[in-house]
């Protein structure tokens, strides 16, 4: 086979900047649908939007964040404090990550004191 022209590598990087900016704005629009599941107090969908937004960049931080949120509030401790701990192994001073993770401990604890 032929070797890639400049040409054909510059097509190329150019296809791949096109899918990475398809792939944010897919992002952006299921964190924003989720967001607006979350005010509905509709958790389950939320989650599953959020979960459609790890699918596409497993590192994808608003989606972590507030998929641990869901979690929280449906009281699924052990799943938000694993949420929270992905955020914070690429973020270690993400405030929310912390705080969420720290109300999952807290209410899991008590939730065991009952």
């Amino acid at each position: 086979s032929t070797p890639p022209t400049k040409v054909s590598l510059q097509q190329s990087k150019v296809e791949d900047v096109k899918q990475a900016v398809n792939v944010d704005k897919e992002l952006e629009s299921l964190k924003i649908s989720g967001n607006e599941l979350m005010q509905k107090k509709k958790l389950a969908e939320a989650i599953e939007v959020y979960t459609k937004c790890l699918q596409l960049d497993s590192k994808y931080l608003p989606a972590l964040n507030n998929r641990a949120q869901a979690y929280l509030a449906r009281k699924e401790y052990p799943a938000a404090i694993i949420d929270c701990c992905s955020v914070l192994a690429i973020e270690p001073t993400n405030c929310k990550a912390l705080y969420r993770r720290a109300s999952a401990y807290r209410n899991s604890a008590e939730s065991v004191k009952d």
